[in-house]
């Protein structure tokens, strides 16, 4: 479908006489334009020839950017869906349509809100179609009940059959444990229900992992599932946690939640509702790591500067750099004085640098790594030589705020062996996770994880976050792989 999109539009251009192009750029677009009509041929003459594309008309309700479930020709490795499932997948879309259909001949615009609930939510339209017919009510009875009723004779019988399977879908978070997909298969745990269950869904058994979590609303057949609803934000297990909570805190329940439920509209209503919310908490979030000093600050780069007379230069240099805890060095035409001390979190280190001052001709420059670190660094100053000193101004600068990270120079890449690579990571990491369990962590509410696996609140988010970590480190490669099974022994979790 791209294909075919970005075919037109090169024609366009081609034929757009308006256009001033050189000759070398219109027999390049020519080129592509030739490549992307000859593929997408080939692609359409498969499907047609395998039968995939039977009662797929311009008017079916088939969401058309499925058909990337169905790979390539040319992709080494994996199998097609195969067409039974497709025809299933557009045959329950069918149903769903002609349940849409017949609430809103009957109740008309009653049920605006629940389609701009559903796209408010980031579900597309043939989502939200299916999203209404099984969440819209009317005479006591959901769209699926009243088109089974209403419909008749004006169906087929794949139709009904369509819309007696619609009648048993569950909506649910669902964590994956596992995926096949080369069988196309995912293993899904209801988190609400507490079952374990098949899915058949080629393209969410390529594009997603073991440990994410989904909502999403199945349709049973046989001894899989199909998926007809799903949110395109998955979470992971942090976030999924604070979404299930948020999802027993509007039920007003705790522990499982019966199947029957689970397939009430009201609660499908709630389940999305709350899903939504944490997906668009996760779009917007940037996933960069919370970064903290040696003292379990936030990182906030700061500086401060102080003015003085020229005269007494050499009395602010030698007061500054007076005490056991304070170096002195020459550079150019400035003293460098840098004050250490130990760190107040970070087992394993006797001291950390925590200020750096640069003293020029009439000025001194105070460089921390935190608000906390600074508000120190300051006191400290004008403590030893206040009557010599007059700060001028305090600067902050976030490292990683997007300007800092567009304007940051670039160092030159460095040609380094893979075996050496891999040990510098892994010493790393080592160091890193060796203090870990004593740092403060602000997802778990500023405590330590050791603490954390001590309290009854928080544990649960600590198993969680060590759960993403465990994601995430499965997804190096395999020579910078930390074990996170050491930390959890250690935490006890």
């Amino acid at each position: 479908i791209e294909q075919v999109e970005a075919s037109d539009e090169i024609e366009r251009m081609l034929d757009d006489e308006t256009l001033s192009m050189d000759d070398d750029v219109r027999g390049l677009l020519a080129a592509v334009l030739e490549i992307l009509d000859d593929e997408t041929d080939e692609y359409v003459q498969a499907l047609e020839e395998e039968d995939e594309l039977d009662g797929l008309d311009d008017d079916s309700p088939f969401d058309g950017s499925r058909l990337g479930d169905v790979p390539r020709a040319s992709d080494p490795g994996e199998s097609a869906a195969p067409p039974e499932h497709l025809k299933l997948h557009a045959s329950l879309l069918d149903a769903a349509t002609v349940a849409f259909e017949s609430v809103v001949r009957v109740a008309g615009p009653k049920f605006d809100a629940v389609m701009h609930e559903a796209a408010g939510a980031g579900l597309p339209p043939q989502h939200a179609v299916v999203y209404v017919a099984l969440t819209a009510e009317h005479a006591g009875g959901s769209a699926i009940e009243l088109a089974r009723k209403s419909s008749g004779s004006a169906v087929s019988s794949a139709t009904r059959g369509a819309l007696a399977m619609l009648a048993n879908a569950r909506a649910s978070f669902f964590r994956i444990r596992a995926t096949d997909p080369a069988k196309g298969l995912l293993t899904l745990d209801d988190v609400f229900a507490g079952d374990s269950l098949d899915v058949r869904d080629y393209g969410a058994a390529r594009a997603l992992e073991a440990g994410l979590y989904l909502f999403a609303i199945l349709v049973p057949h046989e001894s899989v599932n199909v998926c007809v609803v799903a949110h395109a934000q998955p979470l992971r297990s942090l976030e999924a946690t604070s979404a299930i909570e948020g999802v027993h805190t509007a039920l007003r329940h705790r522990g499982p939640i019966e199947l029957d439920r689970l397939r009430k509209p009201a609660t499908l209503r709630t389940l999305l509702g709350v899903w939504a919310t944490h997906a668009r908490a996760a779009e917007e979030r940037e996933f960069l790591p919370q970064l903290v000093n040696h003292d379990g600050d936030p990182v906030l780069l700061t500086v401060d500067h102080f003015s003085f007379v020229a005269d007494d230069r050499d009395a602010v240099v030698e007061t500054l750099a007076r005490g056991p805890d304070a170096d002195r060095e020459r550079d150019d035409d400035a003293e460098l004085v840098r004050w250490s001390r130990a760190p107040t979190t970070q087992r394993g280190l006797e001291t950390v640098l925590w200020a750096s001052l640069r003293i020029g001709s009439t000025s001194v420059r105070v460089e921390t790594n935190s608000v906390r670190r600074a508000d120190d660094a300051r006191d400290r100053v004008e403590r030893l030589a206040g009557k010599l000193l007059r700060h001028t101004l305090r600067e902050h600068t976030d490292p990683t705020s997007a300007p800092v990270r567009a304007t940051s120079p670039k160092r030159p890449a460095k040609s380094v062996d893979a075996d050496t690579e891999a040990k510098v990571v892994l010493a790393f990491k080592e160091h890193h996770y060796g203090s870990w369990p004593d740092v403060p962590v602000p997802a778990l509410d500023g405590k330590t994880p050791r603490a954390a696996a001590k309290s009854a609140k928080l544990r649960p988010r600590l198993v969680r976050l060590l759960d993403d970590m465990a994601t995430d480190e499965a997804r190096a490669p395999a020579a910078h792989r930390f074990d996170m099974t050491r930390l959890r022994k250690e935490l006890g979790v």
